[in-house]
């Protein structure tokens, strides 16, 4: 296993991946909890972020039935490689 066959293994544990999907939502969270109230035909921003954490949650509780699996070091490399490829908050430049 390498860098090349797996190019998404900056993340090498399941934990790294939920660290960085939980820091993503924690703003979101914020803005959501501290949005001011909605005024009709403007409040396109507070759905965007309610989806935004809807994706978000979603992720998470993929990568936790992924994470309950039993893999062997090879299998994990693959799927946490997979798992980034398909997530839309961890894919190319995310940290």
């Amino acid at each position: 296993m390498n860098q090349e066959e797996y190019p998404h293994t900056k993340y090498f544990d399941w934990s790294d991946l939920k660290t960085h999907l939980q820091s993503v939502k924690v703003p979101i969270d914020r803005d959501i909890r501290t949005y001011p109230t909605p005024i009709a035909g403007w409040d396109g921003l507070f759905n965007f972020l309610l989806e935004e954490r809807t994706k978000i949650s979603k992720e998470l509780i993929r990568l936790e039935k992924l994470s309950d699996q039993s893999l062997e070091a090879g299998e994990k490399m693959r799927a946490i490689d997979e798992f980034v490829r398909s997530s839309e908050f961890l894919g190319g430049d995310a940290p």
